[in-house]
């Protein structure tokens, strides 16, 4: 008999030996998301369905009531799952440190309103000022910000991000801070953060602080761990290996942070602003943007601790 030229793609996965084997972990995992998804596909279907006749009003109150207890056991399955992806990630006690160096968030009043100075909105007052326009870039930390917290590494709680800026504020923020997408609503929040010294959000019975401005020196804050600047005249590494070696070896010390130093000024030397580093190394032969740097250095420790 002849070969059948054309299979599957079911068939394909099955012939082909390279193909990477599921574990009873990923297999308990993947149901219980296959039963999240097939109650939420009951429920649209429950929902779309039009009642045409009046004499049904009885059973579709019933059924919306239904659909309610439905909806909340969908709610919890969606929290248990979430506990216990979280749950695999808790053995895992030191957290990845990241501090952005000399960033450009500098406050000024703009038609009796603050506001934070930025390059493009506010060109005749930096001029004014007798300034370059190169040092008002907020933008970039709302760029590296958005890299930062949307990482899985941060979903799972293992990052840790501050905010040195050219005029020795230190800004802490909360990982489950969610950074505002636009430039406009980034730049309101932030101006709130300087007037006010904290963001605090009331909701119910619970009060968190988000953002705050802590007065110490970045020195006493990631004092005793490693500290690792990222700068352009570093000696040359591959980032996955660098980890990883880190990784092998602080097993001594689970409990001990690693922190990493990127520089957010858009022009400038970083080397000559930071001095309170243990190392300095490159992750490229290429100029890179410091948002792109936030990503990699995310993807190499969620490769290092198995984050997927």
């Amino acid at each position: 008999m002849e070969e059948k030229k054309y299979l599957s793609k079911k068939t394909k996965r099955k012939n082909d030996k390279n193909m990477p084997l599921y574990t009873k972990q990923d297999e308990l995992k993947y149901n219980e998301k296959n039963k999240i998804l097939e109650k939420e596909k009951k429920l649209k279907e429950k929902k779309n369905v039009n009642v045409e006749e009046e004499d049904e009003i009885d059973n579709e109150q019933n059924e919306s009531e239904v659909i309610y207890e439905e909806e909340n056991e969908l709610n919890e399955l969606m929290d248990k799952e979430q506990n216990n992806d979280n749950n695999m990630y808790n053995k895992i006690k030191k957290k990845l440190i990241i501090i952005l160096e000399g960033a450009t968030l500098e406050l000024g009043n703009i038609k009796k309103n603050p506001q934070i100075i930025n390059c493009d909105d506010h060109y005749k007052i930096i001029k004014n000022m007798k300034k370059k326009l190169e040092e008002f870039r907020p933008d970039i930390i709302h760029q590296c910000l958005l890299n930062l917290f949307d990482s899985p590494l941060n979903k799972v709680g293992l990052l840790q991000v501050y905010i040195h800026t050219n005029k020795n504020i230190l800004i802490e923020i909360n990982p489950k801070t969610r950074i505002p997408r636009t430039f406009k609503r980034f730049s309101g929040l932030f101006s709130q953060l300087l007037l006010k010294n904290e963001i605090r959000i009331e909701e119910g019975d619970k009060n968190e602080i988000f953002l705050k401005i802590i007065n110490t020196k970045i020195e006493n804050l990631v004092e005793d761990i490693p500290k690792i600047l990222l700068s352009e005249k570093g000696r040359l590494v591959d980032i996955d290996t660098y980890c990883k070696n880190m990784e092998d070896n602080s097993k001594t010390n689970k409990n001990k942070n690693i922190c990493f130093i990127i520089g957010t000024n858009p022009k400038g030397d970083i080397d000559s602003m930071v001095k309170y580093n243990d190392d300095c190394i490159s992750l490229s032969s290429f100029d890179l943007d410091s948002n792109v740097v936030c990503s990699k250095i995310c993807s190499a420790f969620e490769n290092t601790w198995d984050i997927l």
